[in-house]
């Protein structure tokens, strides 16, 4: 994969977890008071996609490219896929908010290490887009979790 292609890839990439963790921060905000727990899972969680664009980031700097601007008011302009939480209030509408982005970014990454070219990557960048896959994994998991025990709760 020539380094223009792969930068592109990493960009998009950025703006995609840029997104969710924007999403993530959106979602803090409208966790019910009493789901402690759910708040602070979902602080670690927004943390770790904070990582893999700085991570990115990085990555596009190193091959030659330039970081992409990144903030709330770019939003959405190549991360259609990611739940906007404008109508969602209370835990459970977030968190299944979340689960579609956690679903549509674990795609991207897992897509990303099918390219057939994947091998050529920079090795830390093999081990980053690993690292990152398990993390949406572990993102999912949690969250599908969370959403079945509320709706047991609410039995």
């Amino acid at each position: 994969m020539k380094n223009a292609a792969l930068i592109e890839r990493l960009i998009s990439l950025a703006r995609l977890d840029y997104d969710v963790m924007c999403a993530y921060e959106e979602a803090i905000r409208r966790i019910d008071k009493n789901d402690r727990d759910v708040r602070e899972h979902l602080i670690q969680y927004r943390n770790a996609h904070a990582i893999h664009v700085n991570a990115l980031s990085t990555a596009i700097v190193d091959l030659g490219g330039s970081v992409p601007a990144l903030s709330p008011e770019a939003r959405g302009n190549t991360s259609q896929g990611v739940v906007s939480l404008t109508n969602a209030s209370g835990t459970t509408a977030a968190l299944q908010a979340l689960r579609q982005n956690e679903i549509f970014i674990e795609k991207a990454y897992d897509s990303a290490r099918s390219d057939p070219e994947f091998s050529d990557y920079p090795f830390d960048l093999q081990e980053h887009f690993k690292n990152f896959l398990v993390d949406e994994e572990q993102h999912l998991s949690y969250i599908d979790s969370a959403l079945k025990f509320l709706a047991a709760a609410v039995r």
